[in-house]
């Protein structure tokens, strides 16, 4: 049984292969960059998705055991479960970039994730007055500023190079789910230190304000 996000009641469970797995096609049999099919229910609430493998070269076991067997992030998943995320404290026009840069990479499109993570770095930037020069000097000047962490700065420069590739469209290297996922959790890592983690640090030391004054009155 492997593990996947249902598509219906979105619960991030075991999948159990149900009916027979087959190889797709114009022609019966194996064919190069063949497509594999099969279908698995969920264990929570029943219902069925669809898994597409693709394969290069045959797998060196039975097509049914394969398909048992693999990890749910190497297969496609039809209809796909797009998982999202809320940024609390966050301004709301870049909340939502952002919360579009994590569903971008929920559905595998990689390259507009990274895209999106660099415009809400910028727009980050920009919302907190630094405007002025290229992304590189606005986010020198955040990290300067005490607005981000020094190891949030090196982070932040790692999503704007590969941002800046996107937009200039060096695509010749393919985006892997795992450079995507790494982008968007760093992107979370920087709105985090702009304005998440001061919103607690504030929301904090209202509450013990408040028991302070509750205890002297």
């Amino acid at each position: 049984m492997l593990n996947h996000i249902c598509w219906i009641c979105k619960a991030n469970t075991g999948h159990e292969l149900v009916g027979d797995a087959r190889f797709v096609g114009p022609e019966a049999g194996f064919q190069p960059e063949q497509l594999a099919c099969a279908a698995y229910e969920c264990s929570v609430c029943g219902g069925i998705s669809v898994a597409l493998a693709a394969f290069g070269t045959p797998p060196h076991v039975p097509l049914y055991q394969y398909m048992a067997s693999v990890r749910g992030d190497q297969l496609m998943w039809r209809p796909s479960a797009t998982e999202t995320a809320d940024y609390p404290h966050v301004p709301p026009h870049i909340a939502e970039a952002a919360k579009e840069a994590y569903e971008c990479e929920s559905n595998q499109h990689y390259r507009a994730a990274i895209m999106l993570a660099r415009a809400v770095i910028e727009a980050t930037a920009k919302d907190k007055g630094v405007e002025d020069g290229t992304l590189y000097n606005k986010i020198e000047v955040m990290a300067t500023a005490g607005l981000i962490r020094t190891m949030i700065k090196d982070a932040a420069h790692g999503v704007r190079e590969l941002g800046n590739e996107m937009a200039h469209g060096d695509f010749v290297d393919p985006i892997s789910a795992e450079e995507s996922q790494l982008v968007i959790h760093l992107m979370g890592e920087i709105l985090n230190d702009v304005y998440q983690s001061p919103a607690a640090t504030a929301q904090a030391q209202q509450s013990a304000q408040a028991r302070r004054q509750g205890r002297n009155s």
